[in-house]
Formats: structure tokens, C-alpha cells, sequence
């Protein structure tokens, strides 16, 4: 069922031709900011399994899957040091975290030919249903579903990062304490 096609879609991500500023910049990622880079592809499993549960079209899938693993190429763009949790930032610092989604479409849109559906999505994975979202504090109805969805497994991929202990109980906690959050199939 779903844990078979999400295993077979994130292996065929596997064997998928990248353009070689794509390439770099994963690298880089993987050498310079491993800690973001494992986040990412933590994002890409929990964007397997939740496209798959959620019924998504094999396509669809594949889009999420593939906006997770490049939603935050944005982030090699920042100061490192705006990255580490443990620092409080200045608004001014805090403006240049909020537009990393921009910067990621905008490396998408120059360096690769992806549709526009995981464009979108690495757009809005931090936009909220409720408009608390960044960087354009986009209403629920302005997000798209793969945006939505991405934004899921971008939060969930954080708490199963976080720590390694009782990961299942987390991301349980987290969906029921905060379930606007989340999209739910139309």
C-alpha cells in the first residue's frame, strides 16, 4: 500500500537528473549545514508518507516530495549565524530568515525547469492557514494544498529532529494541540 509507493517514489527521486547549480548547493548544504540538509531529507520521508496517506496522485507525490528536499536551498543564502536556535534575532536578522522562501523559488526558477506546483510549494512552507505564516502572511485559501502539506512536513520533520526519544508521541502531540495548522484533504 502507502509505505510501498512512498519508498518507491523517494527511490525514484534517487535516479532523478539535477542541474548542477542544484547539485552544489545541495553539497554545500550536506558539507556546510548538515544539521538543515538531514532536516530536509527527514522532510522528503515525512513528505512521502503524507502524500501517500493523504491519497495524493503518484505526480503529486513526487512534487512534494521533491519541494521538500529543496525548500530551504534559500537558507545557504543567510548569515549561519541566523540559524542557530539558541540566538535571539534582531528584527532586522529575523527580515532576512523570512525571505528565504523567495530566495529558494527564485534559485528553483533560474536553475532548474520544475513545475510550478513545487515552486509554489517551496514558496509557501511557511505560510499558516490562519495568515501567521511568512514571508507573505497568505490566508489559508491563498495557500496551495502542496504548500500546505509541505509546510506539515516541514514542521513535523523539526520535532522528529529535535530530539530522538519518543519521536511518534511528538508528532502526535503536535497534530492534536494544533490541528489549524495542519491541512486536511478537501
Amino acid at each position: 500500500g502507502g509505505a510501498r509507493l512512498a519508498r518507491k517514489i523517494l527511490q525514484q527521486l534517487g535516479m532523478l537528473q539535477l542541474s548542477e547549480p542544484l547539485k552544489l548547493v545541495l553539497t554545500s548544504a550536506r558539507a556546510h549545514r548538515p544539521q538543515g540538509y538531514q532536516a530536509s531529507i527527514a522532510a522528503m520521508i515525512v513528505s512521502a508518507g503524507i502524500g501517500c496517506h493523504a491519497g495524493l496522485s503518484e505526480c503529486d507525490t513526487q512534487h512534494l516530495v521533491l519541494g521538500a528536499l529543496l525548500h530551504d536551498v534559500g537558507e545557504m543564502y543567510l548569515n549561519p549565524e541566523y540559524l542557530d536556535n539558541r540566538r535571539v534575532l534582531s528584527p532586522e536578522e529575523w527580515e532576512h530568515v523570512v525571505w528565504h522562501p523567495c530566495v529558494s523559488q527564485s534559485f528553483l526558477r533560474e536553475f532548474a525547469t520544475f513545475p510550478a506546483a513545487i515552486n509554489d510549494s517551496v514558496l509557501q512552507h511557511h505560510e499558516r492557514p490562519d495568515g501567521h505564516g511568512y514571508p507573505f502572511r497568505l490566508a489559508r485559501d491563498q495557500i496551495g494544498f502542496l504548500g500546505a502539506l509541505l509546510g506539515t512536513a516541514d514542521t513535523i520533520a523539526a520535532i522528529i529532529m529535535r530530539e530522538k526519544d519518543d519521536v511518534a508521541s511528538r508528532v502526535s502531540a503536535a497534530l492534536r494541540l494544533l490541528p489549524e495548522e495542519f491541512p486536511t484533504a478537501a
